[in-house]
């Protein structure tokens, strides 16, 4: 029995009977497949880069954009995840977790360790980033970083530009460089929402020149930038959508 089964009482049997369970309501004909964690990296203290490998990873058609789902303990909780990179030859992908408060997929993040087993559903199509036209603009939060990563490792991919808002614009800079993604615009939460006032009243010159634009992340944040662009005399007409969360709801996939 695991340590997550005996805590909560379960035999590790069902308890991931259940999980499978709940990753196949939410997925419809996806299969479900097994997985390993090759390695856990904490780069930061509000993110996990986890390498996971396994046949999936060799297999699996995967363009940059799709997404997985990992079962996530306790219970029959699946969270969904853009790899950031997906190396067929190796069989290996990674994921970046964002580690915002006490949810259930922050929580599983924080305690994983390599050698661990994991059930994944996927890759399924979310964004297809390799069918912008270019420049491409990217607007999120901490939540796209892996969108944004994976936009970022496409081969050729060039006059990519990166706008996020961030509640610490030191981390996060320092966790993109890290990882590759170098001169994103960061601009730093506000509580009454004047950083995105501030990016709209830029966007003319954000925006200027380029071909389509990516929006991802907080609901309200997408629709705040939509506005924007629809306003603007240097509106963009290619634009992808995917809210990834809203205040008070679970992750909108």
């Amino acid at each position: 029995m695991t340590k997550v089964d005996a805590a909560y009482g379960r035999s590790p049997a069902s308890g991931i009977a259940q999980r499978i369970k709940g990753l196949f309501s939410r997925s419809g004909r996806m299969t479900v497949q097994p997985s390993r964690v090759a390695s856990v990296d904490h780069i930061s203290p509000d993110f996990t880069l986890i390498r996971l490998e396994g046949e999936l990873f060799r297999a699996g058609q995967w363009t940059a954009g799709d997404k997985i789902q990992l079962a996530v303990a306790p219970g029959p909780i699946g969270r969904t995840y853009t790899p950031l990179s997906w190396n067929r030859q190796r069989g290996v992908a990674e994921v970046l977790v964002y580690l915002h408060g006490d949810a259930p997929g922050c929580d599983w993040a924080r305690r994983l360790t390599a050698g661990q087993d994991l059930q994944v559903v996927g890759p399924r199509p979310s964004i297809a980033l390799n069918a912008l036209e270019q420049p491409t603009i990217l607007f999120g939060d901490e939540t796209c970083f892996g969108l944004a990563l994976a936009l970022h490792n496409l081969p050729g991919a060039a006059n990519i530009r990166y706008i996020f808002e961030v509640g610490d614009a030191a981390q996060t800079e320092s966790v993109l460089t890290s990882l590759g993604l170098h001169n994103a615009l960061l601009y730093e939460r506000r509580p009454d929402d004047s950083h995105l006032e501030a990016i709209g009243n830029e966007w003319d010159r954000l925006a200027s020149g380029a071909g389509s634009l990516v929006l991802a992340g907080k609901a309200s944040s997408i629709q705040f930038v939509q506005r924007a662009n629809r306003a603007s005399s240097a509106r963009i007409h290619q634009v992808k959508t995917k809210a990834y969360w809203a205040p008070g709801k679970r992750g909108l996939g």
